[in-house]
């Protein structure tokens, strides 16, 4: 019986044991509260977008200044759509590759124009163009995006211009200029809805179509 009663707490006891290295071991890797997939960079992108970044970034997970749906926009902000600040190149989101030496410097920015953009630049090889805003580009090192902003009552001919930039350097894994405008795309589509000019961007939150 006491034999019995000793196995039964040996047994026992290398359950605990077990239980609690299995928990060492859970808490030791840890969950990183700054690590995001590429889903959750920026306050979330589309599953295409977060394979295009996975596949320029060479890797699955990484961190991101912006972790809301909504975008933290400058104090300057609105004298710049008015015209009565010098616009600026804003930064919108920065994301770099988790626990990586030497990692990339990628950056989504937004600035405010008052004129049309330059017309496309045809002799440019290489570039891709879109039907997206005003004027879509993409390249292997990143994309642009420019669209119109007409707030709720203003004119449109004294609409501002917002030109989205989405870059990396230097490049680590495979790159395709598709997946650079399908990204830079859902970042300018979500910075339309939040300045209330969704309707006169010309943007949608499909993959626009190349020209």
């Amino acid at each position: 019986m006491q034999k019995t009663r000793v196995t039964h707490l040996r047994a026992s006891f290398g359950v605990l044991v077990a239980a609690a290295l299995a928990l060492s071991a859970g808490c030791s890797k840890g969950d990183d509260p700054d690590k995001r997939s590429a889903r959750q960079v920026c306050g979330g992108i589309s599953e295409q977008s977060a394979q295009a970044l996975e596949s320029v970034a060479d890797t699955k997970d990484f961190t991101s200044t912006v972790n809301t749906s909504r975008f933290e926009l400058p104090a300057t902000l609105s004298d710049e759509l008015d015209g009565k600040a010098s616009a600026k190149r804003h930064l919108l989101c920065r994301i770099e590759p988790h626990n990586v030496i030497n990692a990339q410097r990628i950056g989504i920015t937004f600035e405010v124009l008052q004129e049309m953009p330059p017309p496309k630049d045809r002799r440019l090889k290489g570039n891709s163009h879109y039907k997206a805003g005003l004027r879509a580009e993409a390249s292997d090192l990143g994309a642009d995006i420019f669209f119109k902003c007409v707030r709720d009552g203003e004119v449109e001919g004294k609409a501002p211009i917002i030109k989205t930039s989405y870059s990396y350097w230097p490049p680590r894994g495979l790159i395709y200029q598709e997946g650079n405008m399908r990204l830079v795309n859902d970042i300018a589509y979500r910075l339309a809805q939040q300045l209330s000019c969704l309707k006169s961007s010309g943007l949608t939150p499909a993959m626009p179509p190349e020209e």
